[in-house]
């Protein structure tokens, strides 16, 4: 018996998704806003919102103690 929603859904969405052409991160569903993030040995960086920067140079300043505050290019070509 599930109690309180405490089984993780095996159908959430996990990892990076693409939704219309813009890409979030989720974690058993919930879409994640986080900064600067590793996911399968790549660095990702979701803004305010959750859309991940992809393709540009951009100024981090959330880095979850990974890097130095800066600005990092991110690529896309790896999802």
């Amino acid at each position: 018996m599930q109690v309180g929603g405490t089984e993780p859904d095996p159908e959430a969405e996990n990892g990076i998704v693409n939704e219309n052409g813009t890409l979030y991160y989720y974690v058993d569903g919930v879409k994640q806003d986080i900064g600067l993030f590793e996911y399968e040995g790549n660095y990702y960086y979701s803004r305010t919102g959750g859309a991940l920067v992809k393709d540009c140079t951009y100024f981090i300043s959330r880095t979850n103690g990974l890097l130095p505050a800066g600005t990092y290019t991110f690529d896309m070509r790896t999802v």
